[in-house]
Protein backbone atom coordinates (compact mmCIF):
# COMPACT_ATOMS: atom_id res chain seq x y z
CA UNK A 1 0.00 0.00 0.00
CA UNK A 2 1.53 3.34 -0.97
CA UNK A 3 1.82 6.26 1.43
CA UNK A 4 -1.06 8.25 -0.11
CA UNK A 5 -3.49 5.34 0.28
CA UNK A 6 -2.36 4.87 3.90
CA UNK A 7 -2.93 8.54 4.66
CA UNK A 8 -6.36 8.52 2.99
CA UNK A 9 -7.32 5.40 4.96
CA UNK A 10 -6.24 7.02 8.23
CA UNK A 11 -8.29 10.15 7.43
CA UNK A 12 -11.33 8.00 6.67
CA UNK A 13 -10.99 6.06 9.94
CA UNK A 14 -10.51 9.32 11.82
CA UNK A 15 -13.63 10.81 10.21
CA UNK A 16 -15.67 7.70 11.08
CA UNK A 17 -14.58 7.92 14.71
CA UNK A 18 -15.52 11.60 14.82
CA UNK A 19 -18.92 10.86 13.32
CA UNK A 20 -19.70 8.70 16.36
CA UNK A 21 -19.00 11.63 18.72
CA UNK A 22 -22.23 13.40 19.73
CA UNK A 23 -22.29 17.07 18.78
CA UNK A 24 -22.81 19.66 21.53
CA UNK A 25 -25.85 21.97 21.67
CA UNK A 26 -23.66 24.90 20.71
CA UNK A 27 -20.17 25.62 19.45
CA UNK A 28 -17.87 28.56 19.96
CA UNK A 29 -16.55 30.16 16.79
CA UNK A 30 -15.45 33.68 15.98
CA UNK A 31 -16.66 36.32 13.63
CA UNK A 32 -14.09 37.38 11.07
CA UNK A 33 -13.25 40.37 13.28
CA UNK A 34 -12.09 37.94 15.99
CA UNK A 35 -15.12 38.39 18.28
CA UNK A 36 -16.09 35.04 19.79
CA UNK A 37 -19.71 33.88 19.37
CA UNK A 38 -21.68 30.89 20.56
CA UNK A 39 -23.66 29.26 17.79
CA UNK A 40 -26.63 27.01 18.54
CA UNK A 41 -26.70 23.75 16.62
CA UNK A 42 -30.41 23.19 17.33
CA UNK A 43 -31.85 24.94 14.25
CA UNK A 44 -34.28 22.97 12.12
CA UNK A 45 -31.65 22.43 9.39
CA UNK A 46 -28.21 24.03 9.18
CA UNK A 47 -25.80 23.64 6.27
CA UNK A 48 -22.21 24.28 7.29
CA UNK A 49 -19.98 24.94 4.28
CA UNK A 50 -16.26 24.74 4.96
CA UNK A 51 -14.62 27.34 2.72
CA UNK A 52 -11.17 28.67 1.91
CA UNK A 53 -9.87 32.08 0.95
CA UNK A 54 -7.22 30.43 -1.26
CA UNK A 55 -8.60 27.17 -2.65
CA UNK A 56 -9.64 27.50 -6.34
CA UNK A 57 -12.29 24.78 -5.92
CA UNK A 58 -13.83 26.56 -2.93
CA UNK A 59 -13.80 29.89 -4.75
CA UNK A 60 -15.43 28.45 -7.87
CA UNK A 61 -18.39 27.20 -5.81
CA UNK A 62 -19.09 30.37 -3.82
CA UNK A 63 -21.59 31.91 -6.24
CA UNK A 64 -23.53 28.66 -6.63
CA UNK A 65 -23.52 28.06 -2.88
CA UNK A 66 -24.61 31.63 -2.17
CA UNK A 67 -27.54 31.41 -4.60
CA UNK A 68 -28.64 28.04 -3.19
CA UNK A 69 -28.50 29.30 0.38
CA UNK A 70 -30.48 32.44 -0.51
CA UNK A 71 -33.09 30.38 -2.36
CA UNK A 72 -33.60 27.91 0.48
CA UNK A 73 -33.28 30.29 3.45
CA UNK A 74 -37.06 30.76 3.55
CA UNK A 75 -37.60 26.99 3.32
CA UNK A 76 -36.07 26.18 6.71
CA UNK A 77 -32.40 25.74 5.78
CA UNK A 78 -29.87 28.03 7.47
CA UNK A 79 -26.42 28.30 5.86
CA UNK A 80 -23.17 29.22 7.57
CA UNK A 81 -19.72 29.33 6.06
CA UNK A 82 -16.85 28.04 8.16
CA UNK A 83 -13.21 29.03 7.71
CA UNK A 84 -10.91 26.47 9.38
CA UNK A 85 -7.64 26.68 7.47
CA UNK A 86 -4.67 27.20 9.78
CA UNK A 87 -2.49 28.31 6.85
CA UNK A 88 -4.83 31.23 6.05
CA UNK A 89 -4.51 33.96 8.69
CA UNK A 90 -7.74 35.37 10.07
CA UNK A 91 -6.88 38.78 8.58
CA UNK A 92 -6.63 37.21 5.09
CA UNK A 93 -9.93 35.37 5.54
CA UNK A 94 -11.63 38.53 6.85
CA UNK A 95 -10.44 40.54 3.86
CA UNK A 96 -11.41 37.86 1.35
CA UNK A 97 -14.82 36.89 2.74
CA UNK A 98 -15.61 40.52 3.57
CA UNK A 99 -15.73 41.21 -0.16
CA UNK A 100 -17.09 37.83 -1.35
CA UNK A 101 -20.73 39.03 -1.30
CA UNK A 102 -22.12 35.76 0.08
CA UNK A 103 -25.75 35.40 1.17
CA UNK A 104 -24.68 33.81 4.47
CA UNK A 105 -22.20 34.62 7.23
CA UNK A 106 -18.72 33.10 7.37
CA UNK A 107 -17.34 32.30 10.80
CA UNK A 108 -13.79 31.40 11.79
CA UNK A 109 -13.02 28.06 13.43
CA UNK A 110 -9.99 28.67 15.68
CA UNK A 111 -7.78 25.60 15.90
CA UNK A 112 -10.03 23.76 13.40
CA UNK A 113 -12.01 22.37 16.35
CA UNK A 114 -15.36 22.34 14.54
CA UNK A 115 -13.79 20.91 11.38
CA UNK A 116 -12.30 18.15 13.54
CA UNK A 117 -15.60 17.52 15.31
CA UNK A 118 -17.48 17.05 12.02
CA UNK A 119 -14.60 15.40 10.17
CA UNK A 120 -14.40 18.08 7.47
CA UNK A 121 -11.56 17.28 5.09
CA UNK A 122 -11.70 19.67 2.15
CA UNK A 123 -13.05 22.97 0.88
CA UNK A 124 -15.80 23.16 -0.05
CA UNK A 125 -17.20 20.45 2.23
CA UNK A 126 -20.83 20.81 3.30
CA UNK A 127 -22.49 19.19 6.31
CA UNK A 128 -26.23 19.47 6.92
CA UNK A 129 -27.38 18.97 10.50
CA UNK A 130 -30.96 18.55 11.66
CA UNK A 131 -32.43 19.92 14.91
CA UNK A 132 -31.17 16.96 16.93
CA UNK A 133 -27.64 17.61 15.61
CA UNK A 134 -27.52 14.53 13.41
CA UNK A 135 -25.45 14.89 10.25
CA UNK A 136 -27.94 14.09 7.50
CA UNK A 137 -25.67 15.07 4.60
CA UNK A 138 -21.92 15.29 4.09
CA UNK A 139 -20.27 16.06 0.78
CA UNK A 140 -19.55 18.41 -2.04
CA UNK A 141 -21.66 21.08 -3.69
CA UNK A 142 -21.55 19.24 -7.02
CA UNK A 143 -19.48 16.66 -8.89
CA UNK A 144 -16.68 18.91 -10.17
CA UNK A 145 -13.71 20.87 -8.87
CA UNK A 146 -14.85 23.77 -11.07
CA UNK A 147 -18.52 24.65 -10.57
CA UNK A 148 -18.86 25.75 -14.20
CA UNK A 149 -18.37 22.19 -15.53
CA UNK A 150 -20.49 20.33 -12.97
CA UNK A 151 -22.95 17.75 -14.26
CA UNK A 152 -24.65 16.79 -10.97
CA UNK A 153 -26.02 19.43 -8.61
CA UNK A 154 -25.62 17.35 -5.46
CA UNK A 155 -26.29 19.97 -2.78
CA UNK A 156 -29.25 21.43 -4.66
CA UNK A 157 -30.77 17.95 -4.78
CA UNK A 158 -30.20 17.52 -1.02
CA UNK A 159 -31.77 20.94 -0.29
CA UNK A 160 -34.80 20.08 -2.46
CA UNK A 161 -35.24 16.75 -0.68
CA UNK A 162 -35.10 18.44 2.74
CA UNK A 163 -37.55 21.15 1.65
CA UNK A 164 -39.91 18.36 0.52
CA UNK A 165 -39.74 16.59 3.89
CA UNK A 166 -37.28 13.88 2.85
CA UNK A 167 -33.80 12.98 4.02
CA UNK A 168 -31.04 13.63 1.48
CA UNK A 169 -30.21 10.63 -0.66
CA UNK A 170 -27.38 10.00 -1.03
CA UNK A 171 -26.38 11.25 2.41
CA UNK A 172 -22.63 10.83 1.91
CA UNK A 173 -21.04 12.20 -1.25
CA UNK A 174 -17.45 12.63 -2.38
CA UNK A 175 -15.92 16.00 -1.56
CA UNK A 176 -13.57 17.62 -4.06
CA UNK A 177 -11.20 20.48 -3.34
CA UNK A 178 -8.25 21.48 -1.19
CA UNK A 179 -7.50 19.77 2.10
CA UNK A 180 -8.20 21.84 5.20
CA UNK A 181 -4.85 22.76 6.77
CA UNK A 182 -4.88 21.85 10.46
CA UNK A 183 -2.74 23.66 13.05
Amino acid sequence: MNALVKIATLFLLWALCLAATPLPNEIELSKLDGTMVKLSLNSRFTAFAFLSARCPCSKSHEEKLSKLCARFSNRGIRCIGIHSNANEPLSEAAKYFGTANLSFPVLHDPGSRFANLLGALKTPHVFILNSTRDVIFSGGVDDARDAKIAEKEILETAFNQIANGQLPEPALVKTLGCFIARP
